[in-house]
């Protein structure tokens, strides 16, 4: 059987190759909220945007993303379903602005509902690949004897 190495020459496990890929995705993933975000601060600093609050359900997800996204990546296993909870709220939050807003006689903008839109599914490949990910799910377990 081959034994993978690194670039030491010092062999590495499969499980170290899992949670290296899974640290990977949880990167690329934060990078997807990351774009969404600014897509929807956008939105929201809009004169378009019908509701104030939705800079604070904003804020709120700016601000909780990165510590469950470290969570996760310190093998905290409830951290991965918070984060899958609020992506779902924020996306549902901004989905049903951009309905509303498209149903607005006065708003011509269709640009502005197309960059909501991109930015929910932003949200929402991050959310799939959150859940899909047998990586990640891997990495918020803990080991078989309770290791970290």
């Amino acid at each position: 059987m081959h034994t993978a190495t690194n670039t030491f020459g010092v062999p590495q496990s499969r499980h170290s190759h899992r949670k290296r890929m899974a640290r990977i995705y949880l990167v690329l993933i934060s990078i997807l909220i990351a774009m969404a975000d600014l897509i929807l601060f956008r939105f929201v600093m809009n004169k378009n945007n019908p509701w104030e609050f939705l800079m604070g359900a904003l804020v709120g997800q700016i601000a909780g993303t990165p510590f469950l996204i470290t969570a996760i990546y310190r093998r905290m296993y409830w951290a991965r379903f918070v984060l899958i909870g609020l992506l779902f709220v924020v996306s549902g939050i901004f989905a049903l602005t951009a309905i509303y807003v498209n149903s607005l006689l006065e708003f011509r903008d269709k640009s502005e509902i197309a960059l909501i839109l991109i930015a929910v599914g932003l949200l929402l490949i991050a959310n799939t690949w959150l859940i899909r990910s047998k990586r990640i799910q891997h990495l918020a377990q803990t080991g078989p004897s309770g290791e970290r």
